[in-house]
């Protein structure tokens, strides 16, 4: 019973539940130790866990390759990598118990206004002016983004741009992307959003539109694989500096007010935005009357 492995995919705290009447008393200490203060063990040297949990190393190393590591390295590593997005859900009751509607909006509008603090701060007008600069100059503009947040912009980017008389498209279809990736030329913008800058797939297609005469233009973090790929990068580095599963990432504050601005300045340079919108409107006003406060263009 004690040679119960576990799954590279699996979760090492999960894991730990799964096999722990298997355990034997050596790697039940061990596991203990794990399950009582993971984030501690994360900065203990393979020597210092095993005093703490009165084993010897060896017993400690037999125990992380119990759970499909390739060494005590390795299991802090992948320990790291699930307690930052398991603390959340790990949390979740007492943060519950603890928190009412009045906490609830306190979270979110703090969260909301450091993000938008970070992105004044952290804004490069000289790049955004460029980023407009290349809009208005485009053929066409293809807005792409994965995941929620991200994909949720680009089809905002394709929302806003196209009242001010831009010939735009979103897509948050991989496929479709490096379709469009590989039909883009001269003439051509790539308007990517990613709030890491990692997936493969927006990589790739940056990657490939840029190689056939398009610009890629990043909205994401700097130095990433996708900002590598873009000639023109608004980087957005905002960090959440809680991770509860009730507070919003407050990266989409960033990254809608990173668009905010490139539409503003875009509309500025563009002559026949104000008749758009206004064509707009008055076709609207049509259909269902005239309504007071109505947001321009819609």
């Amino acid at each position: 019973m004690g040679d119960i492995k576990t799954s590279y995919d699996e979760r090492l705290l999960g894991s730990i539940e799964r096999i722990s009447a298997t355990l034997r008393h050596a790697e039940r200490k061990v596991a203990d130790v794990i399950m009582t203060d993971p984030e501690q063990v994360m900065s203990l040297s393979i020597k210092a866990f095993a005093a703490r949990a009165e084993v010897s190393e060896p017993t400690v190393l037999r125990f992380v390759r119990k759970l499909g590591c390739s060494g005590y390295s390795d299991f802090k590593l992948r320990l790291a990598r699930e307690t930052a997005v398991a603390k959340m859900y790990i949390d979740a009751p007492s943060v519950a118990a603890n928190t009412n509607v009045s906490d609830i909006v306190t979270r979110m509008s703090e969260a909301a206004k450091a993000a938008l603090d970070q992105a004044t701060n952290e804004l490069d007008t000289q790049v955004l002016e460029a980023i407009a600069t290349a809009l208005n100059e485009s053929r066409r503009v293809f807005c792409f983004g994965t995941g929620g947040t991200s994909a949720i912009l680009a089809e905002e980017a394709e929302n806003r741009f196209f009242r001010l008389g831009l010939s735009v498209q979103a897509t948050s279809d991989g496929y479709r992307q490096q379709m469009t990736a590989a039909v883009s030329g001269p003439g051509d913008v790539l308007l990517v959003f990613s709030v890491t800058g990692r997936p493969t797939h927006l990589v790739s297609c940056a990657a490939d539109a840029s190689a056939n005469g398009a610009k890629v233009i990043a909205i994401t973090r700097p130095e990433s694989p996708l900002a590598e790929q873009a000639h023109l990068v608004l980087t957005m580095d905002t960090v959440d500096q809680e991770a509860f599963y009730n507070l919003p990432n407050q990266a989409r504050y960033a990254q809608l007010f990173a668009l905010d601005c490139i539409a503003g300045h875009l509309a500025i340079l563009r002559s026949e935005s104000a008749e758009n919108l206004s064509r707009i409107r008055l076709t609207l006003s049509r259909l269902h009357g005239h309504v007071e406060r109505q947001p321009i263009g819609d």
